[in-house]
């Protein structure tokens, strides 16, 4: 889960060091602009052997055996559901708690590194 990690981070610590604006107008502004991404299925005709190609725009970007690329789709499927987390943290802390974006960016990490540590024991 590690694709827009650093760029939250890095939006956490613009809050931390005062930044006005929400989390939500900071990755606006630090979020990259990215072409279509596309995944298809292809077969190797020299190996003979079935594999998943990750597209961006019109360039290959990586090929993955079938099991690297459930693995793939199992961290995107996890990263929607923390995102989908962190927003609802996020919202609940500010509206109903009355706490700080700043506040709230600071809890978040917490939350996190506790999700996380929750994750390594299952």
């Amino acid at each position: 889960m590690s694709g827009y990690n650093h760029l939250i981070d890095e939006a956490l610590e613009q809050l931390r060091l005062g930044h006005d604006g929400t989390v939500t107008d900071l990755l606006e502004i630090i979020r990259p602009k990215t072409e279509e991404v596309e995944v298809v299925s292809i077969f190797g005709r020299k190996t003979r052997k079935p594999y998943v190609e990750l597209r961006l725009g019109d360039k290959g970007v990586t090929q993955w055996s079938p099991e690297e690329a459930r693995g793939h789709a199992r961290q995107v499927l996890e990263a929607a559901e923390a995102s989908e987390q962190d927003a609802f943290f996020i919202e609940f802390i500010t509206v109903r708690v009355g706490a700080t974006d700043q506040a709230a960016a600071g809890m978040l990490q917490d939350f996190r590194a506790f999700r996380a540590a929750q994750r390594e024991k299952e």
